[in-house]
């Protein structure tokens, strides 16, 4: 990795750059990256506020400290420009960014979830976010072997996994396998502590909605009630195999195509009832963060991540490994889930949820950060290579 040394090729900060305003609806700043001048404008255009973080993604990451750079696509979801507040409110914005690092190795980050992209952020929140993920990939090395460790997840990552392992479990056309596989029923033990899982299109986010493509009214269910199995998601086609009723969950992603059970807004919570203690990050070795990618097929998961950075209670060590992975069993990764966070977060996937050739389909999750101990956790490339083996 070749790093950056020297008065002239360091880049001045983003964030005092961003921090002064020309106007209620234009800044201008200028900020030095290596050894160009970039130039950044912005005006009352969500547009253009998007090509602008673009190039600084580009060139924060291009000049000395990651390699060539080949390719940025920038995908922008539900956003406005407020021109008095000089605010962006965003449902989601990321950076898909396709690179080669100093050793010829084909990279790809998406910087979305790393940034915490979702919500109502100043010039200056971006411009910190954006030096922090540099940072992180700076200090960010590959890892050769896998480790068993304790560590944390962000909110990110934790509604990724309850996704994954929970919410397509409880898609009712998926159910039936998963059962006949592992054993499993309505009224199990999921988890070894107190969660609740629920989904309701009816939360009021960008997956949600009223009425479910088969026009059936939406309805909140619970899948998870104090670690316990409780519930499922039905379209009418499901709603009749099983002798059920429609949770108004059977949803298409265009006109035309057949109706599926599919989630909407996916909210993880510890039990009201049954509170669980809440854990410390010095209790965690590591701290994973920024959602790469997961998939769910039978009985296994599949969540790679943008970074895996060592801690020691609590405080960054410096040692940062990207583009790792968890690979291995639902029910191992549930049941190892040992803590929630008390506060949550609102996720809202760029990419959409894909489920048998019907893809990018509007998701939704509220999750805490979790605690997961002893959980393998290994290169993105190696755990890919495994998917094959499964």
């Amino acid at each position: 990795m070749n790093e950056v040394h020297g008065d002239e090729k360091r880049p001045l900060s983003l964030v005092s750059a961003y921090a002064s305003s020309a106007g209620p609806s234009s800044v201008q700043s200028r900020c030095r990256f290596g050894l160009e001048q970039l130039e950044v404008r912005y005006r009352d255009s969500v547009t253009l506020f998007v090509q602008e973080l673009s190039q600084l993604v580009e060139h924060l990451f291009a000049n000395g400290t990651i390699g060539e750079i080949r390719a940025v696509q920038t995908l922008r979801q539900h956003c406005e420009f407020d021109s008095e507040r000089k605010y962006v409110r965003t449902s989601d914005l990321s950076f898909d960014c396709s690179f080669r690092d100093s050793g010829n190795r084909h990279l790809w980050f998406s910087f979305g979830s790393a940034l915490g992209a979702a919500g109502e952020h100043s010039l200056a929140y971006w411009a910190a976010k954006l030096e922090s993920v540099s940072a992180l990939l700076r200090l960010s090395s590959n890892l050769d072997s896998v480790m068993n460790i304790d560590c944390m997840l962000s909110p990110e990552l934790s509604g990724q996994l309850v996704h994954e392992c929970v919410g397509h479990t409880c898609e009712a056309d998926n159910f039936s396998a998963f059962r006949s596989s592992t054993g499993v029923d309505i009224g199990d033990r999921l988890f070894n502590i107190n969660i609740n899982v629920a989904d309701d299109p009816n939360f009021g986010l960008r997956g949600g909605y009223s009425f479910d493509s088969e026009g059936v009214g939406a309805s909140n269910v619970k899948l998870v009630k104090d670690g316990v199995l409780a519930g499922l998601l039905h379209s009418e086609e499901t709603a009749l195999k099983f002798r059920a009723d429609s949770t108004g969950h059977g949803r298409t992603v265009s006109r035309g195509s057949r109706a599926m059970p599919r989630m909407s807004c996916t909210i993880v919570q510890s039990s009201q009832t049954h509170p669980n203690a809440s854990f410390s990050v010095e209790d965690v070795a590591y701290r994973l963060r920024g959602f790469r990618g997961s998939y769910s097929f039978g009985q296994y998961c599949f969540i790679e991540c943008d970074f895996a950075e060592q801690l020691d209670r609590g405080d960054p060590t410096g040692i940062v490994y990207r583009a790792v992975a968890l690979l291995g069993r639902k029910l191992d990764f549930l049941n190892k889930i040992t803590g929630l966070s008390q506060t949550s977060r609102v996720i809202e996937p760029a990419h959409g949820c894909d489920k048998e050739g019907q893809c990018g389909l509007p998701v939704s999750m509220v999750s805490p950060s979790m605690r997961i101990e002893s959980v393998a956790v290994m290169p993105a490339q190696r755990a890919k290579r495994m998917l094959g083996t499964i």
